[in-house]
């Protein structure tokens, strides 16, 4: 796809009004649970959605950030979960705020996927479609599943100029590897900026190309030590019979 001056000049109005955005945000330590957006994040998310008024929204990982969002009234709204739990609390989050309209809740099982040179565990990508200018990253469970394939996953469907936030960015041995791994990987064809006055990170990843122009050996490299992690964790945590 051509990237014209025009959608070039959109595309960096978009950034500096995010970074704009999240940059006059107040740092909030307070945080609802170990697993959920920290007070600070559910605001960011939020207002990024109401000053850059995307067309459409994705959403990975429900909960308590599906609510905030669908406050800011985006047009289109999609939130995925893997798990029916999650999603059945959502919902019933959302009916009690009057929201539930303006959400398309979908369930998304884990499963194995490859994505050029990327490959490993996320959501299944059978259950995105459309094109998002705003995707929020707070899944699926980082310390058992990992998060590098979200944005391979999701990158088919970020329309160029468009904008991820990825939550927990602070994490170095999980989501902060995952941003190296992305801008080894995908290259010019990205943008990240990191924000820590933030309880436990946010980082903006913007995409600029369709096409990744980074290095491959970066993404198999990157997807080797997420399995040996995830499986680490999984047999750590093995529950006895």
């Amino acid at each position: 796809m051509e990237i014209t001056p025009a959608r070039q000049s959109e595309g960096g109005a978009r950034w500096e009004l995010a970074m704009r955005t999240l940059a006059a945000i107040p740092g909030n330590r307070e945080t609802s649970a170990p697993a959920s957006l920290s007070r600070d994040a559910l605001i960011a998310a939020r207002r990024l959605v109401e000053e850059l008024n995307p067309d459409a929204c994705l959403e990975l990982g429900s909960g308590q950030s599906t609510v905030e969002i669908a406050r800011a009234h985006p047009r289109r709204f999609v939130s995925l979960d893997h798990s029916r739990r999650y999603l059945d609390a959502t919902r019933e989050q959302l009916e009690a705020s009057g929201l539930e309209h303006r959400v398309e809740l979908r369930e998304a099982p884990i499963r194995w996927c490859r994505r050029g040179a990327f490959a490993g565990r996320s959501y299944d990508p059978a259950a995105i479609d459309g094109v998002f200018e705003v995707v929020l990253i707070d899944g699926p469970p980082a310390r058992s599943v990992g998060r590098l394939m979200t944005l391979p996953v999701v990158w088919p469907h970020l329309a160029v100029g468009g904008v991820a936030l990825l939550d927990d960015a602070k994490r170095r041995r999980l989501e902060a590897r995952c941003l190296s791994a992305w801008e080894a990987g995908f290259g010019r064809a990205v943008r990240i900026a990191r924000f820590d006055q933030f309880a436990k990170g946010l980082a903006l990843i913007q995409k600029l190309e369709d096409t990744p122009v980074g290095t491959a050996r970066a993404g198999w490299l990157a997807s080797a030590l997420e399995a040996a992690w995830t499986l680490q964790w999984r047999l750590r945590h093995r529950r006895p019979h």
